[in-house]
C-alpha cells in the first residue's frame, strides 16, 4: 500500500490474495475485520474507497521453499495460484495497469478449480489451503456482490433494468439535444460500422449503448462539433460496465492521470484511431470533416471485435465507409443528388427492378426536396434526401443497378418463382448410369427469382438460378450466376488443408461465391453449408446445437466435390454431396429446409438469396425455404 500524504495513492496486491479475501468472506469473517491481517488491510482500503487504484504485485523473494509472511501456505503454492489466475485473465493483470480494487474483486475468476486445493498427503510446499473445497469462495463472491452494491451505487451493473432504461432514455436525449458530441476514439469505427450502415434499411437505437444517437446527431447537423475524449464518453452511460462516478468503463479509479486513463481504456486502439485521423484529445472538429477523415484514413483493422471465432466483417465496414456515409454527398450538394436520382429514374433497368412502393417513395421524396430547394430551404432538402429509407434505396440499390445489371442468356431454361418464406423447390431424381453427367447436361430448369438479402428483399440485380437433383447416393446442386463483367470476378479466399484454421483463411463475403444451405433433419437441427468460389475453392461447414451451445465444425474437402465453369456473361458451379455427409440413407418423400445465397466481390452488390432473409444468420432454418424430394 502506498500513501501520498494522508491519502492512499494505490494498493499493491497479489492475485491470490484477492481470491483469499472472497474466501474469508464466505467463511463468515466480519466485513469490519478479516482474520488475516494482510488481507484485512487490503479489504478495508477498498471498503473505504471502492475506486482506490490497485496494482498487481508478485513474490519478490529469491528462495523457492519455506514460508514468508506474504505466503502463509507456501511460496510455490501461492506463486502457482498467481500464475494460473493471470493465465485466465491476462489483460487484467498487467503490472503497469491500475484498476480499482473493487473492480478487481468483482472480476476475479469464478471458480477455484485448478487454483486452490488442500492435500494433507502432499509435500509441505504443495499441501495448499485448508479452506479449499468447502464452497467458501462461491459464498464469498455472492456476499461480496451484495456488499458492492452499497459500496459503489454508481456502477451500472448494480442497477435494475428499469434504472438502466431510464439512463438510456435520458442520455440519448442529451446527445440529440447537445451542441457538442463527446466520444471515445475507439467508438468512432463502431458508430460508423453499426449506426451508419443502411443494409437493414433503418438504423435503429439499441438499449445497451448510445452508438446510434451520435450518428443521428451528426446526420441531422453535419456541422456539429465532435470531440474525441479519454473519459465521460456520451456512448457509454447505458452500458452495464459503466461507472457514472469515474466516467469510465468497469469501475476505473477516479484518481488516474490522463495517460493512465488512456492505457486503462485500451490505449493502443484509442491512440491508433487518433494517429490515423491526425487529431488530439479534446480537439473540436465538425462532424462532416471528421467523417471525411474517417473515409480517407480509417482501416478495417480499427474494428477489433469478432463473433464466435469468425473473422471481423472487414468488407462490411469498408462498405459502410463508402456507402453508409452517403449523406456527406448530400450535405455537399443537394442539387447534384437530385439530378442523379432523376437520371436513375430515367433508366429502364432501374425502373424494371425498383419495387412499386419504393418507386413511389423515391418520387415523393424527390419532389419534396425540389420544393425545398426552390424555396431556398437547403437544410430541409438535405434532411429529406438523407431520410433512412430513401438513402438506402438510392445508395444500396438504385446506384448499383446500372453497373451490376445482368440476366441469364435465353438458352438457359429457367422457371421464375416468388421468393417467399415458404418457397418450395422440387429435387428431381436422376436416372441410372452417370447421374452427375446427366444432371450437368440435363434440361432441368433453374429456379430464379432471387432477392437481395437482409430485410429489403428486392428483386436481384444480377440474375441467379438454382436447381437440385439426386440419385441413390448423392445430392446434386447447380447454381448459375449472371455477371455484368466476368473479367472482374474476385477469388482471394484460400482454404488449404488446415481445416482447424480455415475460418481465419476463408471469408465468403470477400469473394464472388455461391452458398448452398440445407437442414436434412428437423429433430437434431444440424445445418450444413457448402460454399464455392469461382475458382472452385470449397468450404464445408456443419453447425449444430448441443446443450444449448451452438458449435461449428468443418467438413473435409475430400468428402464432397465441386466444379466451376466460366463463360461469357456468367459463371456456374455444380456440387456433388454424398448423403453420407448428412448422415442420411434415404430421402424418398423427405422435405428438407434449404436456401441458396450468392456473394459478390467487395460487396459490389447486396448478397442475393433464393428464399428471403431478415437477419444475418445463415445457420438459422427459419430463413430457409423447402426442398422436396419427389
Amino acid at each position: 500500500m502506498t500513501k501520498s500524504g494522508n491519502t492512499i495513492s494505490h494498493i499493491s496486491a497479489r492475485p491470490y490474495q484477492l481470491m483469499c479475501i472472497l474466501c474469508r468472506l464466505g467463511a463468515g469473517d466480519s466485513i469490519k475485520r478479516l482474520r488475516d491481517k494482510r488481507l484485512d488491510t487490503i479489504f478495508q482500503a477498498i471498503r473505504k474507497n471502492p475506486r482506490v487504484p490497485l496494482r498487481y504485485s508478485a513474490y519478490a523473494g529469491d528462495k523457492y521453499a519455506g514460508k514468508d509472511k506474504d505466503s502463509p501456505h507456501g511460496v510455490l503454492f501461492h506463486m502457482y495460484q498467481d500464475e494460473t489466475i493471470k493465465a485466465r485473465h491476462p489483460f487484467y493483470w498487467d503490472r503497469n495497469q491500475y484498476r480499482s480494487g473493487l473492480g478487481k474483486l468483482l472480476e476475479m475468476v469464478a471458480s477455484t478449480e485448478g487454483v486452490c486445493w488442500h492435500d494433507p498427503k502432499a509435500p509441505s510446499a504443495w499441501r495448499g489451503c485448508p479452506l479449499a473445497g468447502r464452497g467458501y469462495y462461491k459464498k464469498g463472491r455472492e456476499r461480496f456482490q451484495e456488499l458492492a452494491k452499497a459500496m459503489l451505487p454508481s456502477y451500472n451493473a448494480f442497477k435494475t433494468q428499469a434504472e438502466r432504461d431510464k439512463i438510456k432514455t435520458q442520455s440519448a436525449a442529451i446527445i440529440l439535444q447537445s451542441n457538442v458530441i463527446r466520444i471515445f476514439p475507439n467508438h468512432l469505427p463502431y458508430i460508423i460500422n453499426h449506426a451508419f450502415q443502411y443494409e437493414c434499411r433503418q438504423a435503429v437505437p439499441v438499449h445497451h449503448d448510445n452508438l446510434w444517437e451520435p450518428a443521428e446527431a451528426m446526420r441531422r447537423n453535419p456541422e456539429i462539433p465532435v470531440m474525441l475524449v479519454p473519459d465521460h464518453c456520451m456512448v457509454c452511460p447505458p452500458c452495464g460496465g459503466y461507472d457514472e462516478g469515474s466516467g469510465l468503463c468497469r469501475i476505473h479509479p477516479l484518481c488516474l492521470k490522463p495517460a493512465d486513463k488512456i492505457h486503462a481504456m485500451g490505449g493502443h486502439v484509442h491512440l491508433s484511431v487518433l494517429h490515423s485521423l491526425g487529431l488530439e484529445y479534446y480537439q473540436k472538429i465538425p462532424a462532416y470533416r471528421l467523417l471525411q477523415l474517417a473515409q480517407e484514413r480509417l482501416r478495417a483493422d480499427h474494428i477489433q471485435f469478432n463473433y464466435a471465432g469468425a473473422p471481423p466483417n472487414y468488407p462490411a465496414f469498408e462498405k459502410t465507409l463508402n456507402d453508409g456515409l452517403g449523406f456527406l454527398d448530400v450535405f455537399k450538394s443537394p442539387k447534384a443528388v437530385v439530378r442523379r436520382v432523376e437520371t436513375l429514374l430515367a433508366d429502364r433497368r432501374v425502373m424494371a427492378l425498383l419495387p412499386g412502393d419504393e418507386r413511389d417513395h423515391v418520387a415523393k421524396t424527390l419532389a419534396l426536396a425540389k420544393r425545398y430547394l426552390a424555396g431556398g430551404n437547403r437544410r430541409e432538402a438535405y434532411l429529406a434526401l438523407t431520410e433512412s429509407a430513401f438513402a438506402h434505396t438510392r445508395k444500396q440499390y438504385m446506384e448499383r443497378i446500372p453497373s451490376g445489371y445482368a440476366r441469364l442468356p435465353k438458352t438457359i431454361k429457367t422457371e421464375t418463382g416468388t421468393a417467399s418464406a415458404d418457397r418450395v423447390l422440387k429435387a428431381r431424381r436422376q436416372g441410372r448410369g452417370s447421374a452427375r453427367e446427366k444432371f450437368v447436361s440435363s434440361s432441368l430448369p433453374y429456379s430464379t427469382g432471387f432477392v437481395t438479402m437482409i430485410n429489403a428483399n428486392r428483386p436481384a440485380i444480377a440474375e441467379t438460378g438454382l436447381r437440385v437433383g439426386y440419385d441413390q447416393n448423392n445430392l446434386y446442386v447447380g447454381l448459375v450466376c449472371a455477371d455484368a463483367d466476368i473479367r472482374k470476378l474476385k477469388t482471394d479466399a484460400r482454404v488449404g488443408v488446415d481445416l482447424k484454421n480455415v475460418g481465419r483463411k476463408f471469408d465468403r463475403r470477400i469473394d464472388d461465391a455461391a452458398l448452398f444451405v440445407v437442414q436434412p433433419d428437423k429433430k437434431n437441427g444440424d445445418m450444413f453449408l457448402f460454399t464455392v468460389n469461382t475458382k472452385g475453392v470449397k468450404l464445408g461447414e456443419r453447425c449444430f446445437v448441443r446443450n444449448g451451445k451452438k458449435t461449428q465444425e468443418w467438413i473435409y474437402e475430400t468428402a464432397w466435390n465441386a466444379t466451376t465453369r466460366l463463360s461469357a456473361g456468367l459463371w456456374s458451379v455444380e456440387m456433388r454431396i454424398p448423403f453420407s455427409v448428412f448422415g442420411v440413407r434415404s430421402v424418398r418423400g423427405a422435405t428438407w429446409k434449404m436456401n441458396a445465397h450468392r456473394f459478390f466481390r467487395n460487396d459490389i452488390l447486396d448478397d442475393h438469396a433464393w428464399a428471403p432473409t431478415t437477419f444475418w444468420d445463415m445457420y438459422d432454418p427459419r430463413q430457409c425455404g423447402r426442398l422436396v424430394f419427389g
